[in-house]
């Protein structure tokens, strides 16, 4: 190697004026130390700065390595075909990957390998897709939330995963609760209206307050106030705003109803959790209770005017 390089060096001074590098002198000579040794300087010091940047590079990796292998969220890589290349703990908490030997998101899937090929699709195109997808994980179905993004290396996906099989169950018993209380709203011999309460507009009424107004009529969407009897609207909004500000016992309403006005008895009740802040006022039609209790006092008043004649004859004789 060293012959190589000696004979190398004397090809190079072949080509070199050996006359004109004599003439240069002593000057030049020191002129070229002085930039070789600049250069040489400038050399290290680009080493130094390569050396910090790649300690700083390294400490990244490790940093975003670990972020990535710790992370609490799902993340998968993905082939074109999808084939799992890469995972971290959370994925294989959530799928199962390392003890299932399962590294086909394919497999996985529970017909809904359409919804996956057209995710692909998307990302293929430049652009990002996000799905829901139903897994199949140890012999039980899991739901789960799917954002994708493009590779950086080649085709295929970044995908991060999130559970959301307890939403959906707590959705799913949310809307059969829904519909119990629909049906027992509807069901009630109460009339119950349920309204906007900062609007007062009706939002839905059952079939026994429409009948206490007299009939079928569309009251959906009007203000509750428009059905209260006209002379007495004034109160009844009082006393609409003083239990909506306050919940107490049961009050009196006069609503319009198409025999004429109609004393109903009311109680309010504010839906708190409900971001909508809507309130429902149920309203008992207590007029046949109150007849009766009429009737019952009348009786009363009778027997014991009778019992007085009785009394006053009884000291006659």
């Amino acid at each position: 190697m060293r012959r190589s390089f000696e004979s190398l060096r004397q090809r190079a001074l072949q080509h070199v004026d050996a006359q004109h590098l004599r003439a240069a002198g002593e000057t030049e000579a020191t002129h070229l130390v002085e930039e070789l040794a600049v250069a040489y300087g400038e050399l290290e010091l680009q080493a130094d700065e390569l050396r910090v940047t790649q300690v700083a590079l390294e400490r990244a990796h490790r940093h975003y390595a670990g972020l990535y292998r710790e992370a609490p969220v799902a993340f998968l890589v993905l082939d074109r075909d999808g084939e799992i290349l890469e995972f971290n703990q959370a994925a294989d908490a959530l799928l199962d990957l390392r003890r299932s030997g399962t590294l086909r998101l394919t497999n996985m899937l529970a017909g809904d390998r359409a919804t996956l090929d057209a995710a692909m699709a998307t990302l293929a195109q430049g652009g990002r897709a996000e799905s829901e997808w139903q897994l199949r994980v140890r012999g039980v179905s899991l739901a789960v939330r799917a954002h994708l993004a493009p590779r950086l290396e080649g085709p295929g996906a970044l995908v991060s995963l999130v559970d959301v099989t307890a939403l959906r169950a707590a959705e799913l018993t949310q809307r059969r609760l829904a519909m119990r209380l629909r049906a027992l709203v509807h069901s009630s011999r109460d009339g119950i209206v349920v309204f906007d309460a900062r609007t007062w507009m009706t939002i839905e009424t059952n079939h026994a307050f429409v009948e206490m107004l007299g009939g079928p009529r569309d009251l959906v969407g009007a203000p509750l106030s428009s059905l209260l009897e006209p002379t007495t609207r004034p109160v009844g909004e009082q006393a609409l705003r003083q239990s909506l500000a306050c919940v107490g016992g049961p009050f009196r309403l006069t609503f319009q109803t198409v025999d004429g006005p109609a004393d109903l008895e009311a109680l309010l009740s504010r839906v708190e959790d409900d971001a909508e802040a809507t309130a429902m006022l149920v309203v008992r039609d207590d007029r046949a209770r109150q007849r009766l209790e009429d009737e019952r006092a009348q009786l009363r008043e009778r027997t014991l005017h009778a019992q007085k004649l009785e009394a006053l004859g009884r000291l006659a004789a």
